[in-house]
């Protein structure tokens, strides 16, 4: 009896295939032909990539899936995919532009407050020394 793998398993092994895709595109899917699993593989590939939320795993999808796609003979069981893992890997690219937008964003407001605080840093001694020349009067 099989027992459904778990999230992160699934989303391991999965990337254990697309390494393998990247190796050596053309012998990895023929193993997958030969065992009768590309497009159940695929299937669980395209499912699986909204729950990809780290850039390795986003990028590992996308290097993965162009080299197969780059492959010289694609097999009869990829072709009614193509469109859906073309979308796949257009819908990841456009989540990873966002997230690094937003962490240009959230780098860029850091740098302006830390400049922002060193700068007030810098007005409280002279601030202070002004007060102390008062003082001498």
């Amino acid at each position: 009896m099989q027992t459904p793998l778990s999230a992160l398993l699934k989303k391991h092994i999965l990337g254990v295939y697309l390494s393998a895709l990247i190796y050596n595109k053309s012998a990895t899917l023929l193993y997958f032909e030969h065992n009768g699993i590309t497009s159940q593989l695929l299937s669980e590939l395209v499912s699986t990539q909204k729950k990809m939320k780290h850039n390795y795993e986003r990028r590992l999808f996308i290097v993965g899936i162009s080299e197969m796609l780059q492959n010289e003979v694609l097999p009869e069981s990829l072709r009614p995919q193509l469109i859906g893992m073309i979308d796949a890997v257009i819908d990841i690219l456009i989540a990873i532009n966002k997230e690094e937008a937003k962490e240009a964003k959230r780098k860029a407001k850091a740098e302006m407050q830390q400049s922002d605080e060193s700068e007030d840093e810098g007005d409280d001694i002279d601030s202070d020394s002004d007060d102390s020349d008062d003082e001498n009067l």
